[in-house]
């Protein structure tokens, strides 16, 4: 019997250490960054694009780094929605990438890019860096290396004097 309750405690602790995979309308995106004194980098990836999936660690990496400050990481899935939620969430877990992750529930790319920035055609991986206090935009439509992020982050927590 106690084996049996050990078990049961084992399975319930890691269901609550899942990952759990939001789904969200790019609408809502602009409710996720609400605070004017936060730097949101917003990174658009799906499982199937390998540069994605690359660079999620170094990301994951600099988020550590900055995580005393206000810097809030949102991974976006771009997965289609038969992966949703069980591959998407199966392939976080494996990879024990700790987040927020999110899925886009949307299929119209004309629609939902323009909204995350006018500058973008639907390509992966795709980045936003923006602080609404500094007035910092940074966007970027293909793989960003660890280094030109972290300066970016950097760049967006400077206040003008003006």
């Amino acid at each position: 019997m106690k084996k049996l309750l050990f078990v049961v405690c084992i399975c319930v602790a890691n269901l609550l250490q899942a990952q759990k995979v939001k789904s969200i309308k790019i609408t809502a995106l602009d409710s996720l960054l609400v605070s004017n004194d936060t730097t949101y980098i917003v990174n658009m990836w799906a499982t199937y694009c390998a540069p994605c999936v690359a660079e999620i660690p170094e990301m994951l990496d600099i988020q550590k780094k900055f995580q005393k400050q206000p810097v809030k990481f949102y991974f976006i899935s771009l997965d289609f929605i038969e992966n949703y939620p069980k591959k998407v969430t199966a392939f976080i877990k494996k990879r024990k990438w700790k987040s927020n992750f999110l899925w886009l529930n949307e299929t119209n790319a004309d629609y939902f890019c323009p909204k995350l920035d006018s500058a973008w055609s639907g390509g992966l991986p795709a980045t936003l860096i923006i602080n609404k206090s500094t007035n910092f935009k940074y966007f970027i439509e293909s793989t960003i290396s660890a280094s030109i992020l972290e300066a970016e982050i950097k760049k967006s927590l400077i206040k003008s004097p003006y």
